[in-house]
Parts: C-alpha cells; sequence; structure tokens
C-alpha cells in the first residue's frame, strides 16, 4: 500500500485507531467533496479529534489515516461508509482549509521493542481489563459465547482475556483494549492514540485504566 504525502482531514469528537474499523456517514458538503476526491485517488482521509476547548475546528495534531473499504451513496447525496485506520500520522503544514481541509502529514510508527518493561506493562494491562470487565464494563462478548459454548458470563470474560494474552503485537493490544475499555472516554483515547512508542502507550493506558477501576470502585 502506498502511503500518501497529504490527506484530507476530518474533525470529529471520536477517536480511529489503526486496525480499527469506524462507520460513517457523509453529508456535509466539503466532506462530499472530500469523499469524491478520496475515491477518485488513494481511497484514503484521516479522523482528527477537535481539540479539548477550542470552539473553533481545530484538530489534534496526532491523528489516525485510514483506508475506505466501502462506500454506499444515497439517493439524497449522503453516503454511508465504513473506514479502516492504517497508520498514526502527525498533521504537518495545513495545504488548504476549502472546500475541504488537507494537511502535509508525517507518518509514525514505533520502533519495534521488546523489554522486560513492555513485557511487565502488558501484563498489568491485561490485569486492569480483566477487572474492569469484571466490573460490569459492555463489551462485544456474544461471539465469544457462541464460540466456546459458554453462557456462562464469568468463564466469558475469562475466555475473553486470554484471547487479549494472545495478542502478538504490544502495540497494537493497547491499542484494542482502548477501544474497548475506554469507549465513551474519547479524550482518554487520544492520549493512548498520541502515544506512538509502545512504552509509552502502555504506561498511558495503565494510567487511565487504573482511574476507571477506582472509579467503578467508588460507585460501588
Amino acid at each position: 500500500m502506498q502511503m500518501p504525502a497529504r490527506s484530507s482531514v476530518m474533525i470529529l469528537n471520536t477517536v480511529l485507531f489503526p486496525g480499527a474499523v469506524l462507520p460513517l456517514r457523509i453529508f456535509e458538503t466539503r466532506y462530499r467533496e472530500m469523499l469524491r476526491a478520496a475515491l477518485a485517488g488513494e481511497r484514503m482521509f484521516a479522523i482528527a479529534m477537535q481539540r479539548p476547548g477550542f470552539r473553533a475546528e481545530s484538530p489534534c495534531p496526532i491523528a489516525c489515516l485510514g483506508l475506505i473499504r466501502a462506500s454506499v451513496e444515497n439517493p439524497d447525496g449522503t453516503s454511508n461508509l465504513i473506514l479502516q485506520g492504517v497508520t498514526r500520522i502527525r498533521l504537518k503544514r495545513i495545504i488548504n482549509y476549502k472546500p475541504f481541509r488537507q494537511y502535509r502529514i508525517e507518518l509514525l510508527a514505533p520502533t519495534p521493542k521488546e523489554s522486560l518493561i513492555v513485557d511487565a506493562l502488558r501484563s498489568r494491562v491485561l490485569e486492569l481489563a480483566e477487572a474492569r470487565a469484571r466490573q460490569g464494563i459492555s463489551l462485544p462478548l456474544d461471539a465469544f459465547k457462541k464460540a466456546a459454548g459458554e453462557f456462562d458470563s464469568l468463564r466469558t470474560i475469562d475466555r475473553f482475556i486470554e484471547s487479549l494474552a494472545q495478542w502478538p503485537d504490544a502495540g497494537q493490544l493497547a491499542d484494542l483494549v482502548a477501544r474497548l475499555f475506554l469507549q465513551g472516554n474519547p479524550r482518554a483515547q487520544q492520549t493512548v492514540l498520541e502515544a506512538v512508542e509502545t512504552e509509552r502507550r502502555l504506561k498511558q493506558l495503565v494510567q487511565l485504566l487504573m482511574g476507571e477501576v477506582v472509579r467503578a470502585q467508588a460507585k460501588g
């Protein structure tokens, strides 16, 4: 896959992670034009989170480049599409604001790193994810119930955590856990997205999950 040096950017109050899929409904005129341009070219555009506290549109500088996997235009001119995250990017110089935002981008990829610290952080992430799951957070467990033939919720959580533990890449595991266990907290997810290096990403995620667990305990 050839990566672009520039990208159109859609600003939302949500976070797209590499490997994740995001369903979108495109209805604004500028984003319809952006979609047409993307489909005519490399089928890519970026999702950036709106900077907290800014009234005017202002994207966070770390975003995620996405690939359009499917797009269907509706009779009214709107479109429904599936965007899959490809890689973290840094938004550099803006090229144009209209008809839609385009930026020069820098592709961001962590340096592969294995260490005792990464292993320990990975284990801690799994411990906290299990604790949070047992506190009743909503998770996509139905597929695991069917695959295991188990309908006992505790056993299903066991199988779910076991499947997470088998994830080969620690950085990708952190992204997956952030998507699943920080639902409804886009600021926290953005913090994980901005942690490019694996060790830092895991450290950030441990802190965020600990906060989630403590808050849930306080609520009883």
